[in-house]
């Protein structure tokens, strides 16, 4: 089962579908592996898909999305709350390094 990733409500409802979807896949797997159990060669391929799906599984809850997630998340509610809104300035600080004001890279994004 895939853990939630931050405390966000539509992230919170697109994991759970994941979740969903993948327990009904899993389920149905290894239900045809049941019912054709004397088949190796089915047997072996639904194995095989279990494997892959325990592996996207492991994929999605170890990449670390929480902070794209939380900025997406802040600038898109400020683009809500104020219509005439036009931009965001985003300053990500390294919490490892020293803050040196004149060693700032600047990024454009259009969305």
């Amino acid at each position: 089962m895939i853990m939630q990733l931050i405390d966000d409500s539509r992230t919170t409802i697109y994991l759970n579908d994941i979740n969903y979807y993948f327990e009904g896949l899993k389920s149905s797997i290894t239900a045809l592996q049941l019912h054709c159990n004397r088949d190796r060669y089915v047997f072996s391929l639904c194995e095989n898909l279990l494997q892959k799906i325990a592996i996207v599984e492991k994929i999605i809850t170890s990449t670390n999305l929480n902070l794209p997630i939380a900025i997406a998340s802040e600038v898109n509610r400020l683009f809500i709350v104020d219509k005439n809104l036009s931009g965001v300035n985003v300053t990500i600080l390294n919490s490892k390094r020293e803050f040196n004001g004149n060693s700032i890279a600047y990024l454009k994004l259009l969305v």
